[in-house]
């Protein structure tokens, strides 16, 4: 009666354990896989955590899921979509071994921030060094 557009078309057509699988599998960690909105239910309704990660432009929220031996999946949902990589350390059992390997962007971050933080403090001192003169 409905043809093409009865019940089963309104379904998901994907399952997070094959994504999960193929980008564990086939992909690098930090390798990131596309995975349309209307092709998998949406993460929390699967068991994914609710996170915490960068705030990239256009991200609506972080979703992690562990794998059985420690790496965990990490999803970045935005409006159409979904941006899937793996981790090799969860965030929240791992958070030092994560940033290092996992978000190494926010390591040189902290690590210029403080380079230029010793930097300034430095050249101030000097500076009151050379008034005093």
């Amino acid at each position: 009666m409905y043809g093409h557009f009865g019940f089963d078309a309104l379904q998901p057509r994907r399952d997070w354990r094959d994504i999960a699988a193929h980008v564990r599998h086939n992909l690098q960690p930090q390798e990131e896989y596309w995975v349309a909105r209307e092709e998998v239910q949406a993460p929390e309704s699967f068991g994914f955590t609710e996170s915490v990660g960068a705030e990239n432009e256009g991200v609506l929220a972080h979703w992690r899921m562990p794998f059985e031996d420690g790496p965990e999946l990490h999803v970045r949902e935005f409006a159409s979509g979904y941006l899937v990589h793996w981790d090799r350390y969860q965030l929240s059992k791992q958070p030092l071994m994560h940033l290092i390997h996992d978000a190494p962007g926010w390591v040189k971050l902290a690590f210029l921030f403080g380079a230029g933080f010793l930097g300034g403090a430095i050249a101030a001192a000097l500076s009151d060094d050379d008034d005093d003169e």
